[in-house]
């Protein structure tokens, strides 16, 4: 019968000299778990910054490395012997950072000093006091062992691992530690099981006032482009075919003529004269550009064009606005009340399917009216972490590298489906299952883990319809790996 072991995780801190005192660490630790997995459903798991770790971008090594697995451990062993280790913002080394993160949270720190001999000349006197400085500060603030060999070391780690575990307390607190998973929806910064319906904003998303100040900023700036007289000259036939004069398409000027005339601006005659600009066509026909003329003709050549692609999107935005801001629906969260973690985790949800608007319901933009902008729908639509959860995302099992949504390259004489491309994004952001069960819409969720009197986000909003009735009853059954039974609740959403 498969049993439910409870997992601490040990983080190993130290600097890059004491390789052979890990090799000890880890070997202790799988000899412990061959003695209690059984008798005490419990089990050690190592932490180490060379196989815990993963390649990620986005802010300072030792910062993302507390991100990654630091922050998570339950406690520490530090060892130290002649390195201190390399400074961080705020420490003299990575590990006396670790060690400080352990301690500020309240978590026990297995502290030993390596007193084996070493030759002096790999000693680096710097690094080897600021050892000694480590150790005389830490006197006042616990016990710690200094050891002179490896045997000596593994007996006394042993014994203290092995005291910290057994002792009747902490046997107690293993035995009876158990997950209390249930679902609540956020209203007004508390977790309620009964809610007001919330009217989805946007939030980062660009608004039309910025991008309409934008136009008027570019109708008011391009006639003060100065362009040279146009000059009519003969030009050898090769020369003017492949360099072509530039002129706006009458297309555009239609398009901005009729803007202008809608925002109170008067286009003058002269607005899209680009004097003696030329463009190399055969730069062009190989996805080139190639403009001749001062420097004058080409910067308002391209804030023509750019004034050109913001009124195409501003006309996406204002229809995209009025969609997103008319819709409802409710941020779900995954709340932890008990005393244990819990893992591999199912929540689904049932609401009548009249209620329930799908991801591929939702309004996607015309790419092309749009100015050619990609939409970032993470933003949109993923619920951000706060002070009070973390983000479903964050959730999730460390991978070395994240889903990356992109449009692909549009490539000579290629058409793209945008509408498609869209909906694929956003079924990727929509991490849900949908089924349908006659008059009600299935919805399944999967959290990888979570941490006692911890809260994990959905990863987005659940959008609701049709919300003529005072109330919309959402109910709700959780598996997970700690759970013996199915768990089951309800949410309830109030008009």
């Amino acid at each position: 019968m498969p049993s439910k072991v409870t997992v601490y995780d040990l983080l190993i801190s130290c600097p890059g000299d004491v390789g052979d005192a890990i090799t000890v660490i880890d070997d202790v630790v799988e000899a412990f778990n061959q003695k209690y997995n059984t008798i005490l459903n419990l089990g050690i798991r190592t932490r180490y910054w060379k196989k815990s770790s993963y390649p990620q971008s986005g802010g300072k090594p030792q910062e993302l490395l507390n991100k990654q697995f630091v922050e998570d451990c339950d406690l520490a062993v530090a060892i130290f012997k002649t390195r201190f280790g390399t400074p961080t913002d705020q420490y003299g080394s990575g590990s006396e950072e670790e060690i400080e993160i352990m301690l500020n949270a309240g978590r026990q720190v297995f502290l030993y000093f390596d007193d084996s001999p070493v030759s002096p000349s790999d000693i680096d006197a710097d690094q080897y006091q600021k050892v000694k400085d480590f150790e005389k500060k830490y006197r006042t603030r616990g016990i710690y062992f200094s050891y002179k060999s490896l045997d000596e070391f593994r007996n006394l780690f042993d014994a203290h691992i092995t005291q910290y575990f057994l002792t009747l307390e902490k046997v107690n607190e293993i035995t009876n530690k158990k997950s209390g998973l249930m679902v609540s929806a956020t209203c007004e910064g508390r977790f309620e099981q009964e809610a007001l319906i919330q009217s989805f904003s946007l939030g980062k998303f660009e608004k039309s006032e910025d991008i309409l100040e934008q136009i008027k900023k570019l109708i008011d700036v391009i006639p003060k482009y100065e362009v040279t007289a146009k000059v009519n000259q003969m030009l050898p036939p090769l020369y003017g075919i492949m360099n072509k004069e530039v002129e706006i398409k009458d297309s555009t000027k239609d398009l901005i003529n009729k803007y202008a005339e809608g925002l109170g601006f008067e286009i003058a005659d002269d607005f899209f004269e680009l004097g003696n600009l030329r463009e190399n066509t055969s730069l062009s026909i190989i996805g080139g550009n190639n403009l001749s003329g001062s420097d004058s003709e080409i910067k308002k050549y391209n804030s023509i064009i750019e004034l050109r692609d913001l009124i195409y999107k501003l006309s996406g935005h204002l229809e995209m606005e009025e969609y997103y801001s008319s819709l409802q629906g409710v941020q779900l969260v995954l709340c932890n009340e008990g005393t244990n973690y819990d893992e591999d985790i199912e929540v689904t949800l049932r609401l009548p399917k009249y209620n329930a608007i799908l991801p591929s319901d939702l309004k996607v933009p015309n790419h092309e009216a749009d100015g050619n902008e990609d939409w970032c729908f993470e933003d949109i639509f993923e619920i951000s972490a706060t002070k009070d959860y973390i983000s479903h995302a964050e959730s999730k099992q460390k991978k070395a590298f994240g889903q990356v949504h992109s449009f692909t390259p549009l490539l000579p004489y290629r058409t793209v489906d945008y509408e498609e491309e869209y909906r694929e994004i956003i079924s990727d952001i929509f991490e849900y299952k949908y089924f349908e069960d006659g008059e009600y819409q299935i919805i399944k969720c999967n959290f990888d883990y979570i941490k006692q009197h911890q809260r994990v986000a959905f990863p987005t909003w659940i959008f609701l319809k049709n919300i003529d009735e005072s109330e919309i009853k959402i109910d709700y059954e959780i598996t997970s790996k700690n759970a013996a039974d199915i768990l089951k609740g309800e949410i309830v959403i109030h008009k």
